[in-house]
This record gives structure tokens, C-alpha cells and sequence, in this order.
């Protein structure tokens, strides 16, 4: 509980950080360890590495109780259709994990 508290906490102020214009290189999250964790999280490469605008994806998160795995993209800015690419992300980890609710959120590459 603690965990996902801080993660709450941790994700809040990063978001407020990206709102006033900070940039905090190098805060990732992730949780547990095991053979469905790790699975989701290798699957998840896979498919990221699949889609050229994707930069980057971290805050990878699996709260097994709910279900639901949360992680962050980061789409280069100049991308079009953003949440198509995100969904369709969403989508291929259903399909390969049909129990768990995929969240994902959109962040934006912005550096040169």
C-alpha cells in the first residue's frame, strides 16, 4: 500500500513538474518482480519498439489485486494520432493478457 501510495504521490508531483515546465531526467517507476511481471513488462518492449514515434516507455506499474497495469509513453512530439498509437499499444497487451486492464498515459518528446 505504501508503494502504490508513493508512486501516487511520486506521478502527481511529476505531473505538476511537466505542467510548470520541469524536467526531471531519470524518475521512473516500477513495481514487483516475477514471471508475469516480468513477461508483461518484455512484451510491452516488444511492442513499443515496434512503433517508431514511441520514444520511451516507463512507470511501468501491475497492481495484481485490481488487474490493471499502468505505464507511460513518450511520443515524439511531432507524432500524429498520439492516442491511436497509445490505444493500439493498449490493445496488443490485451489481447496477450485478456485478465488485466491496460492504462496507459501519454507523455510528449519534446528535447531537440
Amino acid at each position: 500500500m505504501l508503494t502504490i501510495i508513493f508512486i501516487v504521490v511520486l506521478s502527481w508531483v511529476v505531473w505538476k513538474m511537466l505542467i510548470l515546465g520541469v524536467i526531471l531526467p531519470g524518475i521512473y517507476a516500477s513495481n514487483a518482480v516475477g514471471k508475469v511481471f516480468d513477461e508483461m513488462k518484455q512484451t510491452v518492449s516488444d511492442i513499443v519498439q515496434e512503433y517508431p514515434e514511441i520514444l520511451q516507455m516507463h512507470s511501468f506499474f501491475v497492481d495484481t489485486e485490481k488487474k490493471r497495469v499502468y505505464f507511460d509513453l513518450v511520443v515524439d512530439f511531432k507524432a500524429e494520432n498520439k492516442e491511436e498509437t497509445a490505444n493500439d499499444v493498449a490493445v496488443r497487451m490485451k489481447e496477450q493478457f485478456e485478465e488485466y486492464e491496460f492504462i496507459v498515459v501519454l507523455d510528449s518528446g519534446v528535447s531537440d
